[in-house]
């Protein structure tokens, strides 16, 4: 009886011992004890950034949207304007009608400060009258425009800006160009126009209630410069100095002068437009005069093409202009030619007709 009891306190006291054991060991491997533990640092690395590449924008074809123009005395609409666009396509073509009508007019500001037009058309037949203050202004990516010969106006700051056009050819039809219509074209090269200043020598211009008027009232005051509408660089538009202060660069050296007081003091101040560094060749195509200084200080100008029957070229016309070659549609000069037109002896050539082969005037 002592022997089992014995065997049995051995036993108990054999396990308690392994307990005991069993929770030192537990103590020593607690995570709270960092004692005599080396830990090692585990990087993680994140998925990288799923990216998904941008859709283009779909090519939409440039539209033009209409306003309606009410007749005030039938209360019908009568024509229909352009006022706008739609569309990202770069090519634009201008109806000659909407819903069985005529359209008649470009709105101002129709198009102005468009970053995706390159092309403008006007169908064949399209009576398109007027193109409005500013219609194309900003449009910096604007490239060709092809007008018809049933434009009649184009009216102030038109093409502003239109720092990608190169080339233009103003149709014969034109009878008003409005101040500055083509103020900032800095790019262009080759320019095409009836005729030199702001509206045709004798032509009535046809305005009526049908076409869209418009009067800026910033104009300089050309009043004070007799004849400054008549002289080529109007239709770039440009702005008054005081001839005792430095002229920026950019300004072409044509202009008229004028003397005001300024607190009893004579203060001369010169009117220049900005004509572009980069125009070369210039044809005339319908005129009946080129008033004194017409072209005077186009220093920039490399050819001029005259038309057939100009009746008279005043004296000075082509003063300053150092690199010019003249080109006329007649085999003289016409009595009406002053004998100092050509101060400067610039090379003038006559020929019943010239056609462009490049850059080059080729007789025939």
């Amino acid at each position: 009886m002592k022997k089992r009891a014995f065997f049995f306190q051995t036993f108990f006291l054999f396990g308690l011992l392994l307990v005991l054991a069993a929770l030192t060991t537990a103590c020593k491997n607690d995570p709270a004890d960092t004692s005599g533990v080396t830990t090692t640092a585990v990087t993680t690395y994140a998925p990288a950034p799923v990216t998904t590449a941008a859709t283009p924008e779909p090519d939409i074809p440039h539209q033009p949207t209409f306003s309606e123009h009410t007749n005030q005395e039938t209360q019908r609409t009568d024509y229909y304007t352009v006022s706008g666009y739609t569309g990202n396509s770069g090519k634009l073509v201008i109806p000659k009608s909407y819903k069985g009508l005529p359209v008649m007019a470009i709105a101002p500001g129709a198009f102005a400060g468009s970053t995706t037009l390159k092309e403008v058309e006007f169908e064949a037949d399209a009576d398109i009258r007027s193109i409005g203050y500013r219609a194309f202004a900003g449009c910096r990516a604007l490239t060709s425009v092809q007008m018809n010969d049933h434009l009649l106006i184009i009216r102030e700051r038109a093409f502003e800006n239109c720092s990608a056009l190169t080339s233009l050819t103003i149709p014969d039809s034109v009878t008003t160009i409005g101040f500055a219509a083509l103020s900032g074209c800095d790019a262009l090269t080759r320019l095409r126009i009836p005729f030199v200043g702001a509206s045709r020598p004798g032509a009535d211009t046809p305005v009526s209630d049908v076409l869209e008027k418009y009067e800026e009232t910033t104009l300089p005051l050309l009043s004070d410069y007799a004849g400054a509408d008549t002289l080529f660089g109007y239709i770039f538009g440009g702005r008054e100095y005081n001839t005792a202060l430095p002229i920026p660069a950019s300004a072409i050296h044509q202009g008229l002068e004028r003397t005001v007081k300024i607190a009893s003091i004579p203060t001369t101040y010169q009117y220049r437009y900005d004509i572009p560094l980069s125009l070369r060749h210039v044809t005339v195509t319908d005129t009946g005069t080129l008033v004194q200084n017409a072209f005077a200080g186009c220093a920039m100008l490399e050819t001029l093409i005259l038309p057939a029957g100009l009746e008279t070229v005043a004296s000075g016309a082509f003063l300053g202009c150092d690199g010019l070659t003249i080109y006329s549609h007649a085999t003289a000069p016409a009595s009406g030619w002053s004998s100092g037109f050509n101060p400067d002896g610039r090379p003038i050539y006559f020929a019943p007709s010239w056609h462009m082969d490049g850059d080059l005037p080729i007789a025939g």
